[in-house]
């Protein structure tokens, strides 16, 4: 009876033991989390972070663009695309940048000084602070490039992914060392529209992405959950649902169907 009591003993000392070793971790780990979420922070504050675009397609130079109109020292990553494509399509779009009030000082041409095009992600992702990834919306990309964007950056770098529909823990699936900092952050058209959505799994690392969005000139908002297709793409497909139907139904046409919606959004949003 003795020894059976002695054991009792023994096992509830150990789990109290466990419990106390766990809680100090957590708490060794939140201050940590903490200290680096305030230092990516203040750096953001001052102005003096650079980012990272990875993909230089249209979305991924709509990014370039208003991070260069923003002040940001960029650098663009991708490939399959050359310096001169990259600041082609800057320059094409830069009229969109200036009626979205971001140009400033540069009306009549980008500030191209600010902007460096790296094809090797490696060297591009060097020192930077902010990640924001634009490849193609297929997911075994997504997978393989978000994943070797987290193996190469260091643990205050925040990652966004621009994907349209992939839910958020799909996309984190090869990242192996810190997918707490891994968020979405979708975007209507960024250089036509200041609308971003953005999610994440950390509270710290979402009001992060969210400040520097904000400091980036977007209108934010969060999402509480992760579905495909997010806020604004559910809103689309429904609309192209119900548009395809009344045009199937004979109540109007294709062309009538986009007048409605220009001026729905127009008039009443």
């Amino acid at each position: 009876m003795f020894e059976r009591r002695l054991l009792v003993v023994a096992f509830v000392f150990f789990v109290r033991l466990l419990v106390r070793v766990d809680r100090a971790f957590a708490a060794a780990s939140n201050a940590d989390l903490n200290s680096v979420v305030a230092g990516v922070t203040n750096k953001a504050d001052r102005g003096d972070n650079e980012v990272c675009v990875v993909g230089g397609g249209f979305i991924g130079s709509g990014f370039c663009a208003v991070f260069l109109a923003v002040g940001k020292r960029v650098v663009c990553s991708d490939p399959y695309v050359d310096d001169q494509t990259i600041k082609r399509r800057i320059l094409e779009i830069w009229p969109n940048v200036k009626a979205r009030g971001l140009a400033g000082n540069h009306q009549f041409s980008p500030p191209f000084h600010r902007l460096r095009v790296e094809p090797e992600l490696q060297k591009a992702l060097q020192g930077v602070d902010f990640v924001q990834e634009c490849c193609l919306e297929d997911i075994d990309i997504k997978q393989r490039v978000l994943g070797e964007i987290d193996a190469l950056t260091d643990r205050s770098t925040v990652i966004a992914s621009s994907t349209s529909f992939i839910p958020h823990q799909l996309l984190i699936k090869k990242c192996r060392n810190h997918k707490d900092r891994v968020v979405i952050g979708h975007p209507s058209i960024p250089h036509l529209d200041c609308f971003i959505e953005i999610y994440g799994t950390s509270e710290s690392w979402v009001q992060v992405a969210k400040r520097q969005y904000t400091q980036f000139g977007f209108e934010v908002i969060v999402m509480k959950k992760t579905i495909p297709g997010h806020v604004l793409n559910s809103f689309l497909t429904m609309n192209m649902r119900l548009g395809a139907k009344l045009v199937r139904d004979g109540v109007c046409s294709p062309e009538d169907i986009n007048v409605a919606l220009r001026h729905l959004g127009r008039e009443f949003y």
